[in-house]
């Protein structure tokens, strides 16, 4: 399951959008192992953490992100084992 954590003040609204828009990217890859990924997200940084098993599936984590409207920067911290 996706977590999204924030730091600092923030606006619910745009918090709850960014976190749904993040969750249907995962989601949209059809590869189950993403809904194990977590993120940080503050002032338009994400930050994804967790494992998955291989490279590929950690740089798609990043990438489906990229482009979410209101993150800004990837930070990807995902460990591959």
């Amino acid at each position: 399951m996706n977590t999204l954590h924030t730091l600092g003040h923030y606006d619910s609204q745009l918090t709850h959008e960014v976190e749904v828009d993040i969750q249907q990217a995962f989601r949209s890859t059809r590869y189950s192992a993403l809904r194990d990924v977590t993120f940080l997200w503050n002032d338009g940084i994400l930050m994804l953490r967790g494992t998955v098993r291989t490279y590929f599936l950690k740089q798609l984590a990043q990438e489906c992100v990229r482009d979410v409207n209101g993150v800004t920067h990837v930070i990807n911290s995902i460990k591959v084992a």
